[in-house]
């Protein structure tokens, strides 16, 4: 998303080629994103979520699947992977998709979580995660 501003200007804003002066929002990551995808700003979940697992790779999943500064949907990658999807825009290193995160992430909650014995709390959020990804990822 960096890309979009080349030029600082007072009060916020910044110039891009040609001159105009974009909307954007900024956020908490420094990271801006054009006006036109103001509906996919949302609210980051990550603190709800820790303080309702128990178990520590399920609290580290949660970590990974929901980044503290992210503010698309409600911060989890799976909001994320719809964005990239419906917009064609990508939002990860190098300009790559979280796809593939998705996907590996699937994979660790399957095999490495609910392979445990969970509380039913924690079971009940591990699936929810994992169904989360699913549908984010076409499953």
């Amino acid at each position: 998303m960096q890309g979009w501003a080349q030029q600082a200007l007072p009060g916020g804003g910044s110039a891009i080629e040609g001159g105009s002066v974009p909307d954007f929002y900024v956020g908490p990551n420094g990271k801006e994103l054009p006006s036109q995808y103001k509906d996919w700003i949302g609210t980051n979940i990550q603190k709800e979520l820790l303080e309702q697992a128990e178990n520590l790779q399920l609290q580290n999943a949660i970590k990974q699947l929901y980044r503290g500064n992210s503010f698309i949907g409600d911060g989890g990658t799976a909001d994320v992977i719809r964005f990239e999807q419906q917009t064609g825009l990508m939002l990860g290193k190098n300009g790559g998709s979280h796809v593939q995160k998705g996907i590996d992430m699937a994979k660790y909650i399957e095999n490495k979580i609910l392979t445990q014995d969970l509380s039913p709390s924690d079971r009940a959020l591990a699936i929810q995660l994992l169904e989360d990804l699913y549908s984010a990822l076409g499953r």
